[in-house]
């Protein structure tokens, strides 16, 4: 709109410079020319004067939508500096988190280890005691067949002793073999 009145002003003092050499050439006489040039100069001040009443409208406006600009700047410069704290604020706390997630892993790493270490050592121990518990077994089966056989041979003795008292002692006849018991 500002620029539209400035189009207008220059249009009328194109006109108006026009007019004037338009009529010193055509020798028109000074007493026609002034009446009209006094009302053209009136009209020239008028417009000045309204040219300068909007130039100064438009520097105060200029001057408000500068303020405000500088105003808005200065507010996104401050969030800009807010956000690059929080920003940095929020990747130290990131890197710590993956540093206490790196430890947390590495625990369950070592305790993994340790649960494994150790169930091996048990599945070991379990071994060497069913081992020993099989050995044992058959030991006390080589021993329980020992007294078997002790106890067999114990027996093969004994009879033998009492096969030895009998083929010792002297037979006793009947003396009538031949009788018929009833």
């Amino acid at each position: 709109m500002l620029n539209s009145k400035r189009a207008i002003v220059f249009i009328v003092m194109s006109f108006i410079l026009t007019s004037y050499l338009y009529c010193q050439n055509t020798a028109v006489k000074q007493e026609e020319i002034d009446p009209e040039l006094k009302k053209i100069k009136n009209e020239l001040e008028t417009l000045s004067s309204k040219n300068k009443i909007w130039d100064e409208m438009l520097k105060s406006k200029l001057k408000e939508i500068d303020g405000e600009y500088q105003r808005i700047s200065l507010e996104n410069k401050l969030a800009i500096e807010k956000n690059k704290m929080e920003i940095a604020e929020l990747s130290k706390k990131l890197e710590k988190l993956k540093l206490e997630n790196d430890l947390k892993t590495e625990e369950i790493k070592s305790l993994a280890m340790a649960y494994n270490r150790e169930k091996n050592e048990i599945e070991i121990e379990t071994k060497r005691m069913e081992f020993a518990e099989k050995k044992a077994k058959f030991e006390n089966a080589m021993l329980q067949a020992k007294v078997e056989k002790m106890k067999y041979e114990l027996e093969l003795r004994d009879k033998k002793e009492e096969w030895k008292k009998q083929s010792n002692t002297e037979p006793k006849y009947e003396e009538s073999p031949f009788n018929e018991k009833a």
